[in-house]
């Protein structure tokens, strides 16, 4: 077949049959998807190691863990300072629950009822008490302590400072 003499009929019959072709082509769809099976398969519970585990434990119970830090800071009120006190418990209660329960419940089905309630209640609860500590940073500038405002006297502290 000559290129000068092509049609457009000839090209669409080329273009279903190389479609076709990668279609029903075995190695051709490999190749096509498996360009990011590395990238998604690294976040798979089940291909999870014991020290992934302990990884995502580590990481998750001392970057929650810093909020104790405020357990006993000044709070505008008594409620206010009790839900930051359960807003903590929750977000380290997650992270030990969620480690333990995904490193004990790789087993069942992706789909299972079971598991995906566990996790969406989990969810709901990170979501919620991160939410609130977040909330909770920016409300409780309302009502600062008296010393906020006062100047520091760094001569004190440094006396080679002038």
């Amino acid at each position: 077949m000559n290129l000068r003499t092509l049609t457009v009929k000839d090209v669409s019959h080329l273009l279903n049959d190389e479609v076709y072709c990668l279609v029903m082509n075995s190695s051709a769809q490999a190749k096509a998807s498996d360009w990011h099976r590395d990238a998604v398969s690294e976040t798979h519970l089940a291909e999870w190691e014991h020290g992934d585990f302990l990884c995502f434990w580590a990481i998750g119970t001392f970057f929650n863990g810093l909020h104790l830090v405020a357990w006993r800071f000044h709070f505008p009120t008594p409620i206010e300072a009790l839900l930051w006190k359960v807003a903590v418990c929750g977000l380290l209660g997650y992270t030990i629950i969620w480690v333990l329960f995904a490193f004990l419940l790789r087993w069942l089905a992706p789909t299972s009822f079971a598991k995906n309630i566990l996790y969406y209640v989990l969810s709901l609860v990170y979501a919620s008490s991160r939410l609130y500590l977040t909330t909770e940073a920016f409300m409780g500038l309302r009502a600062l302590p008296q010393g906020v405002f006062s100047t520091v006297n760094w001569t004190g502290y440094f006396p080679h400072i002038h």
